[in-house]
């Protein structure tokens, strides 16, 4: 007898319907980037569709994560892509390919009835021979500084070659190694400033031998200042106000609103003074600094820079070798920074303030120039993955040839290594080693030649004893690849095929996929003043992001303002960072606004309930009941209380509707049955005030997004 134990929302599918599902997710994703592999790879046009922004990009990883997904295998691919990212800078698209060329392999196999465990074990198999024969093809020239030298110039011609920067990629490639070479073996590229300016060409780019921050000096400022001695500070240099919670300072003549100025007027006096008591000469805030304050740093002889995001601060932080101050109390407990020389630069039209001769030598800035925004964005991203390569190749100097060489090379060791194999498992070792072949293939049909004919005859240069042949892709022919130069990093080929065959096992071991039921959310639609309705027909939610909604209760002006303030802040992150916050973390964000304002002088007297459906890698790996991801609830009062909740309420209802929540909510709960409790909540709320006639909007959030529902 079959028992369905889900909700009715809650969706499962299981064995060939999950793993085609699977298989389908991750051939899609492999086939959407790998037009954009090796060095005559395509571009594609990212456009947001909230603000119709552009960004036109080749790197596999900016790709992936600017896009939306609904499968759990397509998101693994995805999430590989971002490791990949992480953990060397280069590589994104071909450990994407290689996954997906894997696991089309594999599914012809299971076409063919062999059991996916088998497949899994002769992959496992394929992975070993491979990886060994990439370890001994490896060359070290760690000993010999100008061969070391020449293999990162290499190292980085290979990576530019497929990027924007391609034209003038032997000029960047020494820029790039010139860089990292200053960092002498540390792989912190946060010594690597890179700042962005419009106009001019792309080799008008430079580096520059110190830290250059894309602000200005104060007025009244020297705009050069030797042997500084720098406090930087995260500090509000507003003036102070006498702030009592929750009261009002409420003033009946002229005279006493004076008194009060001069008040906040000696209180930034003395904040100033204990500032000047650190025998400093230079102070920068990553705030904002007033007029008044600044004219007081000025009559102290100290430099002022402000608004220095939290990114400059930290860079200026770990390269002047300061500490980040708050508070000026303890001048002995606070570590100042140092430098030998702060001056003022200009760069095409705009001032910059430069560091020289800093406490963390390595320290330097490239300056990227370029004719338009999207060209010197792509220009950063490029050099950000050469950057990447070169900072882990001296760290793991081990070398390998490109062109396909090194996948012609593990593909042959692969193929000898299936005769050694008996039964089923030896044609998954085989399907490995064809996968393996696919990746010089696409580097072909990418550049326009006949793939079959190039790779089938670079294969039998392998076997031959050619081990460093490979594609020359300016040429369309087989040539040597140590002669070319075309030089890659061992550990950026070792990553790609461990991260490609570990997700391919993880999707092949997939039998069932479960999805969550969504959570739900409802709101009334007035706005009101004491007894006094205002309106009628107001929205009290708000879809903050694709898999977010908030609602929200108290007075009309507060609650309307801060949840706009929160959708644009929102959806600004989603545009710089080309993801969606999780629903804790925009959750936590939101509290974190909520709080500040209330040390502000007009703090939100808004209470929020956040609701979201958690589709993150993290949240799949902890919701072992719900595969598909996870829905989120999270209470916030005005106080700026957090609590992650299974069901909640705002507003004079509530003290109705949760006595009735508490009693009959069901978190496995078919959309019918949570309707039915959301209409019980409201006709309890209904009968029990004085003043009513209320209409409400529900609203669902699930792995498909927001989406309004009548009761």
């Amino acid at each position: 007898m079959s028992v369905n134990i889900f909700g009715q929302e809650a969706t499962e599918e299981k064995a060939e319907s999950a793993r085609l599902s699977s298989f389908v997710g991750a051939l899609a994703v492999g086939d959407l980037v790998k037009s954009t592999l090796g060095p005559k790879g395509m571009n594609k046009i990212l456009q947001s569709a909230s603000t119709g922004d552009i960004n036109v990009t080749n790197d596999g990883a900016t790709i992936l994560k600017s896009i939306q997904l609904d499968n759990a295998a397509a998101k693994i691919l995805v999430n590989i892509s971002k490791v990949q990212d992480d953990e060397v800078g280069d590589g994104t698209t071909t450990v994407c390919v290689l996954a997906s060329e894997l696991l089309r392999e594999a599914e012809k196999l299971v076409m063919a009835k062999i059991h996916p465990q088998t497949i899994v074990e002769g992959y496992r198999i394929a992975s070993t021979a491979a990886l060994q024969a990439l370890e001994e093809s490896a060359l070290d020239h760690s000993s010999d500084t100008s061969m070391f030298r020449e293999d990162l110039f290499n190292i980085a011609r290979t990576t530019l070659s497929s990027k924007v920067l391609s034209q003038d990629k032997d000029y960047f490639a020494n820029l790039a190694v010139d860089a990292v070479l200053r960092l002498q073996g540390s792989t912190d590229l946060d010594h690597i400033q890179i700042i962005k300016k419009v106009g001019g060409k792309l080799t008008d780019s430079y580096l520059d031998e110190g830290f250059i921050l894309d602000k200005q000096i104060g007025v009244n400022c020297p705009k050069r200042l030797e042997n500084a001695k720098i406090l930087i500070a995260n500090t509000s240099m507003d003036t102070d106000k006498i702030k009592i919670f929750g009261a009002r300072v409420k003033v009946d003549s002229t005279g006493k609103l004076a008194e009060l100025e001069r008040a906040e007027r000696e209180k930034m006096k003395d904040k100033v003074k204990a500032i000047a008591s650190h025998g400093i000469n230079c102070f920068i805030n990553r705030q904002l600094i007033y007029n008044y304050p600044e004219s007081l740093l000025a009559e102290h002889g100290i430099m002022t820079i402000e608004h220095a995001d939290f990114e400059g601060v930290e860079r200026l932080s770990l390269v002047t070798g300061g500490e980040i101050a708050s508070t000026f109390d303890h001048p002995d407990k606070v570590k100042l920074g140092r430098c030998e020389l702060i001056e003022e630069i200009m760069i095409g039209e705009d001032k910059l303030v430069k560091f020289s001769g800093v406490a963390a030598g390595q320290a330097c800035t490239v300056v990227l120039r370029g004719s338009t925004t999207q060209m010197v964005d792509e220009a950063e991203r490029s050099l950000h993955d050469a950057l990447s390569v070169l900072s882990q190749t001296v760290k793991e100097t081990r070398v390998t040839l490109g062109g396909g060489c090194s996948e012609m090379l593990m593909s042959c060791a692969v193929e000898e290594a299936a005769r050694r194999v008996a039964g089923k498992k030896a044609i998954a070792v085989e399907a490995f080693a064809r996968a393996l072949r696919q990746i010089p293939m696409i580097l072909a049909d990418n550049a326009g030649y006949d793939s079959s004919d190039l790779v089938s005859r670079l294969r039998v240069a392998h076997y031959e004893g050619q081990r460093d042949a490979g594609l020359d892709m300016t040429k369309g022919t087989i040539a040597s690849m140590r002669k070319l130069g075309v030089t890659e990093s061992y550990k950026l080929k070792r990553q790609v095929v461990i991260s490609a065959s570990e997700a391919t096992e993880m999707i092949l071991r997939v039998d069932t996929i479960l999805r969550a039921t969504p959570r739900r959310l409802a709101a009334d639609t007035t706005a009101a003043r004491s007894i006094v309705k205002m309106k009628s027909d107001e929205d009290k939610t708000k879809a903050i992001g694709p898999h977010l909604v908030m609602a929200y209760s108290g007075e009309p002006g507060d609650t309307v303002y801060f949840a706009e303030y929160i959708e644009r802040n929102l959806r600004l992150h989603q545009i710089r960072y080309l993801h969606e916050l999780r629903p804790a973390s925009a959750a936590s964000w939101i509290r974190r606004a909520l709080a500040d304002s209330l040390r502000s002088r007009s703090p939100y007297a808004v209470n929020l309930l956040v609701g979201g459906f958690d589709n993150s890698s993290t949240a799949i790996e902890e919701g072992k009941e719900e595969l598909g991801g996870a829905p989120k609830l999270y209470w916030i009062d005005y106080l700026g209380t957090l609590a992650e909740v299974p069901f909640a309420a705002h507003g004079y209802g509530s003290y109705f509707a949760l006595s009735l929540l508490d009693r009959y909510h069901d978190p496995n709960a078919t959309l019918e049955e949570g309707l039915a409790t959301l209409k019980r909540c409201i006709d309890e709320v209904a009968k029990r005030l004085i003043v009513g006639n209320y209409n409400y909007k529900v609203k669902i959030v699930d792995k498909d997004g927001v989406r309004e529902v009548s009761l």
